[in-house]
């Protein structure tokens, strides 16, 4: 029997999540994966942005309302 693989994003492949979509699946699945590398291992803002296809001010403002709303 094979082990199932769970997709942590199953509403956002790759392409899409590089590309610079803004569709809001897609925008939430890069809110989750710039946040988690950014607090949990340290990756600066640009390497972030690179990886997501989008501006390092874009990750930055993603950081900033992510902050706004928990506080």
């Amino acid at each position: 029997m094979q082990e199932a693989r769970l997709d942590p994003f199953p509403f956002a492949n790759i392409v899409e999540l590089q590309s610079g979509s803004r569709r809001g699946r897609v925008s939430q699945a890069r809110l989750q994966i710039a946040c988690r590398l950014i607090e949990t291992y340290g990756i600066p803002l640009a390497e972030v942005a690179r990886q997501v296809g989008v501006s390092t001010s874009a990750v930055s403002k993603i950081i900033t309302m992510k902050s706004n709303k928990s506080t």
